[in-house]
């Protein structure tokens, strides 16, 4: 028996593909048909990530939680856009209302910048747990980017 269904995807650049859907069943085999997008232009791709950048803002305005972020549909579709988003994401970071854009990062890049002396371990977040302020994290990104050539606010 074959069942049709029709679901969107992104093919990253290690030629993986990634649905936008999960199909249901057990694993097995099944036959993907792609086809080519016409490109976005820069313009385009631009105004969408200030678009999914402003969405995630918004929706997350109240909550400290990562995991909120993290599984938002429009932090997805940032993750989606990969490494062409990245400058754009460096050119927010140090904007107050950034949020927890630079959370993309590491799931772009595969990287993890070590936070810079000053920031780790600089707060008790609760008894006996100390933790990376928000200002140590997004440093460690910007001088892991300004290393890489990403044009940021401010380096550290």
């Amino acid at each position: 028996m074959t069942t049709a269904i029709e679901t969107f995807g992104v093919v990253r650049a290690d030629g993986t593909l990634e649905l936008e859907q999960k199909l249901a069943g057990a694993p097995r085999r099944v036959k993907v048909r792609l086809e080519e997008i016409e490109a976005e232009s820069d313009g385009d791709f631009a105004a969408r990530f200030e678009r999914l950048s402003a969405k995630l803002t918004e929706d997350n305005r109240f909550s400290s939680k990562f995991k909120t972020t993290l599984q938002h549909p429009a932090f997805l579709e940032i993750v989606a856009m990969g490494q062409r988003v990245v400058p754009l994401i460096f050119a927010q970071i140090e904007k107050p209302d950034c949020g927890f854009l630079w959370l993309a990062l590491p799931q772009i890049t595969g990287v993890n910048p070590p936070i810079p002396a000053g920031h780790k371990g600089s707060h008790e977040i609760a008894p006996g747990w100390v933790g990376w302020d928000m200002e140590g994290m997004k440093a460690a990104w910007i001088a892991w980017g300004s290393e890489q050539g990403y044009e940021c606010e401010r380096e550290v």
